[in-house]
């Protein structure tokens, strides 16, 4: 990757702009071979989840709006009974989804475009209208909702368990955390850097 700055603002280069070739070898082969460079806006599969070095939602989306169209045409042209339709969604088509969620920044008006053809496929398998209100798909069963997982919720929930897990490991990914909250509390003047009471350092090695 490689940047370019404009009226002080640093974004990265794409292969148009700057038009840089690399070259690696492998072992003891002498031989090199010119390395495929990405535009910083197209994602790469990195264990199963579509991130782009600009932050680019656009290929994840992509990539989750396809899964969403299989399961949805699956699950149409299936004979599922009312407790395999429900089964299929939480155990395969949610898992699908929550396992690359944390890493992803989509809105909550995106993750219900990704998820309307899985749901419109489920309801009628489950003897439900369509335009069963949102309250009664995602409610908690204790007010008579289905408690259905969304992918909202499942995006957040992930994004959570990470933070908490890397802050209270310490680790140099929660040290990193920690430093970008300071520095976006302090821009934004909504209270005391979270590093003020301790200080912060990322080892060199």
């Amino acid at each position: 990757m490689t940047w370019e700055r404009k009226n002080g603002i640093a974004k990265l280069a794409t292969p148009t702009s700057q038009q840089i070739d690399l070259f690696l070898t492998a072992g003891y082969e002498p031989t090199s071979v010119l390395v495929p460079r990405l535009d910083p806006n197209k994602g790469f599969r990195t264990l199963g989840a579509y991130i782009s070095p600009s932050g680019s939602m656009v290929p994840a989306k992509e990539q989750l709006g396809k899964i969403a169209k299989e399961y949805a045409t699956a699950i149409t042209g299936s004979t599922l009974t009312r407790n395999a339709a429900i089964w299929s969604y939480v155990l395969y088509y949610i898992p699908k989804f929550a396992y690359s969620a944390p890493v992803l920044t989509l809105t909550e008006e995106e993750c219900v475009t990704l998820q309307s053809p899985a749901l419109l496929a489920l309801l009628p398998k489950l003897h439900m209208n369509r335009h069963t209100a949102c309250s009664i798909i995602f409610g908690p069963t204790l007010y008579g909702g289905l408690a259905l997982p969304s992918l909202y919720g499942q995006q957040c929930y992930g994004q959570l368990r990470f933070f908490l897990g890397h802050v209270r490991l310490e680790d140099t990914t929660g040290r990193l955390i920690l430093i970008n909250l300071s520095y976006l509390q302090l821009l934004s003047s909504t209270t005391n850097p979270s590093c003020t009471n301790r200080p912060v350092y990322i080892s060199s090695g």
